[in-house]
């Protein structure tokens, strides 16, 4: 029996204990404080049946009450990272944010927030540690932990190269990436290694920091951000190089909604131009050089298990104006619902240079099948 459907287990909780209140598409009604963690799930810490996770696809409404004492009642219509947006019975949409332990907040505190009657607010609720029998404050509720706003990826995988190399080989890649309300700092490294009849014909390193901040105003959709990246590649002419770019992004589409409304959960476009400049340390072109970066990426989740993540970069040179470079990144995973956090993809990786060394491919090309951990 599942537990949050235990409707006789939910008969021995007083009505009035706790303020935050959960209506399963069932009918059954949960009371319990609401954590809103993951886009697209719930976690309740109910006083009989403990730590509860719960799609969204299986709440039909939800009343929460803010730190303030006043509450929004309605449904979830979106989420992004820590913002929810709640639709009420009538009148505009409500958007709320989370902290790292996903306990809500309105959004805009100056707007009202919607009450569960419509017109009437609600009393401010009770120490969420009180007792649901005797309201006296004590372990009754075990405090759940702040969530770290930490969160990696590691991958590992075969490769099929073409372009400085036609081998196959390994691919390892890990990301380490920080999200707090306001900004975002994305830290990540792969290597290849290629070799073809015991000589090595690929061997590519590539470490990068990238960090964002948001803008007021701007709907949320404005970034300064700012970036570097070191790329080693031993078959190249230029051996080694650093770019290091500063400028802004901006969301073009920013579009989320649970799983049970469609196969399309999430979908995010960001546009970016960031100058910079590019320092190559081998070859026969090593000064440095002034460069513009043009990119986009996109995100998307799809039938509820599946991501798609691409990120594409073209780099004019400023310098000389004939030459341009060019970075490409795209990345399928399917996640497995029998092992929880793991999950399976399809890796491409891309450069180009107009510029190379006589002799030199302008071109690298690499492809690589996954298994990812995330943690």
């Amino acid at each position: 029996m599942s537990p949050y459907l235990s409707i006789a287990a939910l008969l021995l909780v007083p009505s009035m204990a706790l303020a935050d209140e959960v209506t399963l598409t069932t009918g059954e009604r949960l009371e319990a404080p609401v954590q809103l963690i993951d886009c697209g799930q719930l976690r309740l810490t109910h006083p009989i049946l403990g730590q509860l996770n719960i799609p969204t696809s299986n709440v039909a409404s939800l009343v929460l009450v803010l730190p303030d004492g006043r509450s929004i009642a309605g449904t979830i219509t979106g989420c992004d990272h820590n913002r929810w947006t709640i639709q009420p019975e009538s009148g505009d949409a409500i958007e709320i944010v989370t902290n790292p332990a996903g306990l809500p907040r309105q959004a805009d505190q100056d707007v009202d927030p919607t009450t569960p009657s419509g017109d009437a607010p609600v009393d401010t609720p009770v120490d969420a540690t009180a007792s649901p029998a005797t309201g006296e404050s004590d372990e009754a509720l075990p405090e759940v932990p702040a969530e770290s706003p930490w969160s990696g990826n590691l991958s590992a995988g075969g490769t099929l190269s073409q372009g400085t190399s036609d081998a196959a080989n390994l691919l390892l890649d890990v990301s380490l990436v920080r999200t707090t309300e306001s900004a975002k700092t994305n830290i990540g490294a792969f290597y290849v290694l290629n070799t073809s009849a015991g000589d090595i014909t690929q061997n590519w390193f590539q470490a990068d920091v990238d960090q964002e901040w948001l803008l007021p105003g701007f709907d949320q959709r404005l970034f300064f951000a700012g970036g570097t990246t070191f790329d080693y590649q031993e078959q190249a002419d230029w051996e080694q190089r650093v770019n290091a770019n500063v400028g802004l992004r901006y969301t073009v589409v920013d579009f989320s909604r649970p799983a049970s409304d469609g196969w399309l959960q999430r979908l995010r476009l960001t546009g970016m131009v960031e100058p910079g400049i590019r320092k190559e340390f081998a070859g026969d072109f090593t000064d440095p050089a002034l460069e513009l970066l043009l990119g986009g990426a996109v995100d998307m989740d799809l039938f509820d298990r599946i991501t798609l993540r691409a990120d594409g970069r073209v780099f004019p040179d400023l310098t000389d104006t004939s030459q341009v470079r060019a970075t490409a990144s795209a990345k399928a995973s399917v996640h497995l619902d029998e092992l929880k956090s793991w999950a399976v993809g399809l890796e491409l990786k891309y450069q180009y240079q107009s510029r190379v060394n006589p002799g030199t491919p302008n071109d690298l090309f690499v492809l690589a099948g996954t298994l990812d951990y995330s943690f």
